[in-house]
């Protein structure tokens, strides 16, 4: 129940219920043994406002991420309830995709899919299970179900690219796949070519400064926050007085986690340091 999310209005966090609930039903153990046996218990004795000092206090651990939420609600009930994985994708998707799930299903009233046999096309989705079989040349290939917003998607990873990407096909975990359609009477599928992972995709972090001046002013503040997170996201520069876009060089890519972001915007401002997804660069 409380990984299902049922208790969250019990006033606590899913993370200390689930910590705190094992020594609650011990103690409703110990009370019914004790009722059981006569026994009186010592809060008994106790007036309600007395009792209100003993009630259970919960560790203060804060709550899951998000993504172990979902996967709790996955795991307990075989859907997710509060959002979806893909959830924080959903711009990136928008912009990278060229074909969902439901274009690969076959219409009814026509029997033809939207996707051509034949054609490349871009699908993005969370890996739901991976089937490996052995070739005729006693080679590994794949066949792997990818789960969108609208449904699921069968895709072929041929023995060559399921070698090169096989690290990067893990259950749970967002990927675009570029590929060719192969189409039949049913529906499509897709043959994968190339695989990325949604998470291994750069992006690009946004400051809005005034002006140029403001933006020298608190230069070696960024600089310092870049030196001790380097990473794969390039930053860009906007200057709204001069209308000017500057983006800096490769070697200053920072990385753009909620930490640097909350950094970022204590020096820039919470609402001038946004990110973009920087687009996909197939290699």
């Amino acid at each position: 129940l409380i990984k299902a999310g049922a208790l969250d209005g019990m006033g606590a966090s899913r993370k200390q219920m689930l910590m705190a609930y094992p020594s609650i039903l011990d103690e409703v153990n110990r009370e019914k043994k004790s009722t059981v046996s006569g026994q009186m218990s010592l809060f008994d004795f106790f007036s309600e406002e007395e009792k209100q000092e003993y009630q259970t206090t919960y560790p203060d651990v804060g709550e899951f991420s998000d993504d172990q939420k979902l996967a709790f609600e996955k795991e307990v009930l075989g859907i997710y309830v509060s959002g979806h994985p893909l959830g924080r994708y959903m711009a990136s998707m928008e912009k990278n995709v060229t074909a969902r799930s439901l274009d690969f299903e076959a219409d009814e009233e026509t029997g033809r899919t939207v996707v051509e046999d034949g054609r490349e096309y871009v699908v993005g989705g969370m890996v739901t299970d991976i089937t490996v079989k052995l070739t005729k040349n006693n080679q590994n290939m794949a066949f792997v179900s990818l789960e969108d917003l609208y449904g699921t998607l069968e895709i072929i990873v041929f023995p060559r690219d399921y070698q090169r990407y096989r690290e990067k096909l893990v259950i749970d975990r967002g990927i675009y796949i570029k590929g060719r359609a192969t189409v039949s009477e049913e529906s499509g599928k897709l043959i994968a070519g190339r695989i990325l992972p949604m998470d291994e995709l750069s992006r690009e972090v946004w400051i809005q400064t005034p002006d140029i001046g403001e933006y020298k002013e608190r230069q070696k503040d960024l600089f310092d926050v870049i030196r001790h997170y380097p990473g794969k996201d390039r930053i860009v520069i906007y200057s709204r007085k001069e209308k000017a876009v500057k983006r800096l060089p490769e070697y200053q890519n920072i990385s753009g986690n909620e930490e640097v972001l909350r950094l970022l915007q204590g020096i820039f401002g919470e609402k001038n340091v946004v990110t973009r997804d920087a687009g996909i660069n197939w290699r």
